[in-house]
């Protein structure tokens, strides 16, 4: 095979291709173009191209030497009877500074190519936002513990003070108030952050089980074990951090065997013979109070000592009322990229009735109500017309509600509002842009805020 073949061949695979001379005439035209056309090719050459193709702005090219790059034919397909619409790309050919001929060519089938490349790029570009969503709190493990009242930026002080240690942990508090998430922020920060996060609830596994699941399991150890056998928690977390959520659940017999692998550092698989090293950092939560459980009698004193080296108590949602804003906003954030919606948030009024509420539930509960009210509010603000649910859950003396003034709650939005400036202008290395990029404001609404709000 001759380069004159090679050339003819690639001529054929283009899409659609003409090129004309000096006079508008068809020198070649491929046979994937004449179908289009529905002509043959040995009719179209040495016709003008006016003729044959219908509207085309070869003359044109020809006359002004000018290229044409991106533009829409539309034709009438004759093997389908169909009208589609081409992108075409036109060029002048030049030889000693005279326009000898011109070509075209086109660089997609049709129009549906092309939606379905700017598809592709959405996706891509989605795919994208995750991907910095992710490396973002990597970097700042911190941004995923909402709040700014005292007693949550007490614990972030302390999380940032021990997270470097192998020191094992205690948190405690109410069910819903979000000890994983200080856990992973803990992890996160700490040397291990590059090893395996386990976490298993003490409370979801029957007692008898829960023993191999901590520690795994040799082949035969009981009936219907796994021939190969099975690796326990502790081993998936070597090199890295294991969560014991809800320990106050766990056995005084199966308490022993753990105080025996925190201070041996070591694990015996149920049915093994040969103990096995670990380094695992082990974190406990509970919602119990494991003191009064210790002077019950239910809870080993020395299993509690060893656990409670740097203990974190966790305040419950009522108690920190001054987190409602920045928490609300953070949580509608995450349900947004979750359900791919665009809610606005509780306005005012919603605010203010979040204010009277005692949240038995906590940040769990707060979630699964923004939740609700998101998908009723996909795109505009949370008004109290979907509240009545809620409503009906507020009793006359609550305790621990209280309603705020209007000036309170104002004053509240705001010292929200700035902490996000700061917390966005901290992710951004002060680059303004980019801070405003994150917040989703222009560059001009957040230097007006910034002069409002004097930072």
């Amino acid at each position: 095979m001759d380069n004159r073949d090679l050339i003819q061949m690639s001529l054929e695979a283009l899409p659609n291709f003409v090129i004309v001379d000096v006079d508008g005439n068809i020198v070649y035209i491929n046979r994937v173009y004449t179908e289009l056309l529905g002509i043959r090719q040995e009719d179209a050459i040495g016709h003008p191209a006016k003729e044959i193709i219908p509207g085309t702005k070869l003359p044109e090219i020809l006359m002004t030497y000018q290229h044409h790059i991106g533009e829409i034919m539309r034709f009438a397909d004759h093997r389908t009877g169909e009208t589609v619409e081409l992108v075409c790309n036109r060029f002048p050919l030049i030889k000693d500074g005279e326009a000898v001929g011109a070509m075209a060519v086109t660089t997609f089938e049709s129009l549906t190519e092309i939606n379905h490349l700017y598809a592709e790029l959405d996706r891509v570009k989605e795919e994208n936002q995750k991907y910095k969503a992710a490396v973002a709190e990597l970097s700042d493990p911190m941004r995923k513990i909402a709040g700014i009242s005292d007693s949550i930026l007490e614990i972030k002080r302390t999380i940032a003070d021990f997270a470097g240690s192998n020191l094992t942990m205690l948190l405690t508090g109410e069910t819903g108030v979000g000890k994983e998430v200080f856990a992973a922020a803990i992890h996160e920060l700490s040397t291990r952050k590059f090893g395996s996060f386990v976490k298993i609830n003490c409370a979801a596994i029957p007692r008898d089980l829960l023993e191999s699941e901590l520690f795994g399991y040799e082949e035969g150890a009981f009936t219907g074990a796994k021939k190969s056998g099975k690796a326990g928690m502790f081993e998936l977390a070597d090199g890295g951090t294991l969560l014991l959520d809800e320990i106050g659940e766990m056995s005084l017999d199966l308490q022993s065997k753990l105080l025996r692998v925190l201070q041996e550092r070591e694990i015996m698989r149920v049915g093994g013979s040969k103990p096995k090293a670990v380094s695992v950092r082990v974190i406990c939560s509970t919602n119990r109070n494991l003191q009064e459980m210790v002077y019950e009698g239910k809870f080993r004193e020395d299993l509690y000592y060893r656990i409670n080296t740097v203990e974190i108590p966790i305040p419950p949602l009522r108690e920190r009322l001054d987190d409602l804003p920045v928490l609300c906003d953070f949580l509608i954030r995450k349900i947004n990229g979750q359900y791919q919606i665009n809610c606005l948030g509780p306005d005012d009024e919603v605010l203010e009735l979040f204010y009277q509420y005692s949240w038995p539930g906590n940040v769990r509960e707060l979630e699964h109500t923004l939740e609700r009210l998101a998908f009723l509010n996909q795109y505009g603000k949370i008004t109290l017309r979907h509240c009545d649910f809620l409503k009906k859950r507020l009793g006359e003396d609550q305790p621990g509600s209280r309603k705020p003034p209007a000036a309170d709650l104002h004053q509240r939005r705001e010292q929200a509002e700035m902490e996000a400036i700061r917390q966005a202008l901290r992710e951004a290395n002060g680059n303004k842009s980019r801070a405003a990029e994150i917040l989703g404001l222009s560059r001009s609404m957040l230097y007006k805020k910034l002069r409002n709000y004097d930072l």
